[in-house]
């Protein structure tokens, strides 16, 4: 396989890799947590917006499904063409996209966000684990970082529902995406 190494990486390869670690996993966290979140927040979202069934079904598994179906090619893509700038353009997809749905005003809005909530997850998570092979050079501290990654991104989908009680007693619906 060829090994694409272009200018963005080889920054991150001078940076302390344990703080490129975290920051990676701050990433990890929010595509974890958005897989599972809005399981807590649906009957309120249904009432709110007066979705159908077939709406409610499109609102939890739009996001599953299309970031499910992009992760390989996303991968693919930021091999060839630079991991930074992949993560940054999925972050910022990720981020816009969690706007439109904390203020979607019906359901049609909120899938359509969700799905491209999808896009900018699918940007993020292969990106990450491309990252940290390339910043951990030692075999040792490879694995463990890659445990740490894959600990943090099961941990915030088991954490979403959880987060989107709390944040549903509190606030309102539209918290959970922000």
């Amino acid at each position: 396989m060829n090994k694409v190494h272009n200018g963005d990486d080889m920054n991150l390869e001078k940076t302390n890799p344990w703080i490129v670690l975290a920051v990676l996993c701050g990433a990890v966290t929010l595509a974890g947590v958005d897989m599972t979140v809005l399981n807590v927040a649906l009957p309120t979202l249904a009432l709110k917006l007066n979705a159908t069934t077939s709406e409610k079904l499109w609102m939890v598994n739009a996001y599953a499904l299309i970031m499910a179906a992009l992760l390989p090619g996303f991968g693919t893509l930021s091999d060839r063409i630079g991991h930074k700038k992949v993560l940054i353009i999925g972050m910022i997809i990720f981020g816009l996209s969690s706007l439109i749905a904390a203020f979607a005003t019906s359901p049609s809005i909120l899938i359509f966000s969700r799905g491209v909530l999808a896009i900018g997850a699918a940007m993020m998570v292969p990106t990450t684990l491309s990252i940290v092979r390339v910043v951990f050079t030692e075999d040792q501290d490879r694995a463990i970082a890659i445990g740490i990654w894959a600990a943090v991104w099961s941990g915030a989908a088991a954490i979403g529902p959880i987060l989107g009680g709390i944040l549903l007693e509190y606030f309102w619906w539209g918290s959970v995406f922000l």
